[in-house]
């Protein structure tokens, strides 16, 4: 009776082993998984939470995702598509497109932080690619025009350059939507100089060519120009003041179109004279305009004022006025630097130079270099 169980037992253990066997073979036999076709480069960053791909991907030449010609100073960026599962491998072929919407939302929600859209001249891709029988995968390059960008997009130094690439139209199988698209974020940084800083003042170098882009609130108009540069100035500057000068002064002004809100940082050269008396010169940032509010300023400002004979005033405003924000005091006041709050899309970029008391210019009030750059 033992024997007879014990043989009973070997034979279901054999029977199942060899069903067991079986099965293996068979499995191995079929077509396994879903086929879908994707872009990996969608994936690789974080699974495919955001299909995010930078570029450089890592500062690590095992992940670097670019190849950088020297020579023609273009930038070929890997990119690929890949067919999952474990069927037979069949030829097929999908279309290479771009979609600016995608990248346009990206850049009003400010997920990407300094995000523009590459420009459409600068780069080009294939309009499709093909899979031949027996391949899985294939890969292809974003090439991108690197000295084009220098040359004619010097402004997006120092942005990331961004650019969804996706694939449509299988001509074969289906695509895995959620990674059918890669949103290549390139560093700029990396592969042009810095943007040159703006100076939203335009006709800030107070040339000669300068005094179209100013508006004046008095009849009188007096701009000279003068080769006796104030110190950190260059080429020629403007010249304010001479006998036919009101004694109040003038006021000069320049419309800017600026970011509501958004802080930027006020700058500009003068000498004045030695022995001049009784003077004042201001620089301001407003939203009031001069043409309405004439000679009567408010707000904050950097500026001079000295009823007794000055010298060796001669340097960037910031530093040699003595008066600035609404108080007495250094122009760097509260630490401020030149600093303002834009407090309207529309603001005013206004100098006042005046004498009063009896006081004297003694000569020509310079000036230079006015200039208005966003502040970091």
């Amino acid at each position: 009776m033992k024997y007879t169980l014990k043989y009973s037992t070997l034979i279901v253990c054999l029977l199942s082993l060899f069903l067991f066997i079986q099965c293996e073979e068979d499995d191995s036999a079929k077509d396994w998984g879903v086929v879908k076709i994707y872009m990996p480069q969608a994936s690789i960053l974080d699974g495919g939470v955001t299909n995010n791909y930078p570029v450089p991907l890592e500062n690590n030449p095992l992940t670097q995702n670019y190849k950088l010609d020297t020579i023609s100073n273009t930038l070929d960026i890997t990119l690929g598509v890949y067919r999952s599962a474990l069927k037979a491998l069949e030829a097929y072929s999908v279309d290479v497109i771009v979609r600016p919407d995608t990248v346009a939302h990206l850049i009003e929600t400010e997920e990407i932080k300094k995000a523009v859209l590459l420009p459409a001249d600068v780069y080009s891709l294939p309009e499709s690619v093909s899979v031949i029988d027996g391949q899985r995968e294939i890969g292809f390059s974003l090439q991108v025009d690197v000295q084009k960008l220098i040359d004619n997009y010097p402004e997006l130094g120092g942005m990331k350059l961004v650019l969804a690439v996706g694939i449509a139209n299988p001509s074969k199988y289906e695509l895995n939507q959620a990674l059918s698209t890669t949103i290549i974020i390139i560093d700029s940084r990396e592969f042009m100089p810095a943007a040159p800083i703006q100076n939203y003042v335009t006709g800030g170098d107070m040339s000669e060519e300068s005094m179209q882009y100013w508006q004046w609130t008095s009849e009188t108009q007096v701009w000279g120009y003068s080769d006796d540069l104030p110190a950190g100035g260059a080429g020629s500057c403007m010249a304010w003041f001479d006998e036919n000068s009101p004694e109040m002064g003038q006021v000069i002004f320049h419309e800017v179109k600026l970011e509501e809100g958004k802080q930027y940082q006020l700058s500009g050269k003068v000498k004045i004279p030695d022995g001049a008396s009784g003077i004042w010169f201001d620089l301001n940032l407003t939203d009031v305009n001069p043409e309405e509010n004439g000679w009567e300023q408010e707000g904050d400002f950097i500026g001079l004022w000295s009823g007794e004979p000055v010298s060796s005033i001669n340097g960037d405003i910031r530093d040699v006025g003595n008066i600035g924000w609404g108080t007495w005091g250094d122009g760097r006041t509260n630490a401020l630097n030149g600093v303002f709050t834009a407090t309207s899309s529309t603001m005013y970029v206004y100098l006042k130079c005046g004498m009063c008391c009896g006081g004297t210019f003694n000569g020509s009030v310079l000036v230079d270099e006015i200039k208005l750059t966003e502040f970091e």
